[in-house]
């Protein structure tokens, strides 16, 4: 399949709201999966995110305990909940990570100071990535 072709199933997919894909033939299997442009209002607060501390450092490396796609805002207005060098409190949400259509807040477990986020809004984040810095 052509490179244009392809494109042009994909913006087709966008305009539809389609997210998955599949397409086989005698030698050919393409799957797309595009992410959701509709986000849900449903909201799950799960336990403290697992945070570890760098024993090189005084950092603490707060790690995703899901897979799904990270936003820094908590909001609909778009301005993320915590910038860098903002103090943190434990149990103060730090971000937010939709899976399957469920907006899960990750809290700190930790007070500290925010040094990195090494995540952009709307990436995909794996299970044990490490999302964001602390330093403590």
């Amino acid at each position: 399949m052509k490179v244009d072709k392809l494109e042009q199933i994909i913006e087709t997919m966008k305009k539809n709201s389609f997210t998955n894909l599949k397409y086989e033939n005698d030698d050919t299997t393409i799957e797309l999966n595009l992410p959701s442009v509709q986000r849900k209002t449903i909201t799950n607060i799960v336990e403290p995110v697992k945070e570890v501390i760098d024993a090189k450092s005084n950092y603490i490396e707060v790690k995703s305990k899901l897979v799904g796609r990270f936003y820094s805002t908590l909001t609909s207005d778009k301005v993320p909940t915590l910038r860098i060098n903002d103090e943190i409190k434990k149990g103060e949400n730090l971000c937010m990570i939709e899976s399957m259509n469920i907006e899960h807040i990750v809290k700190s477990e930790h007070d500290g100071v925010l040094k990195e986020v090494l995540l952009g809004e709307g990436d995909m984040v794996m299970y044990g990535q490490v999302i964001m810095r602390i330093e403590n």
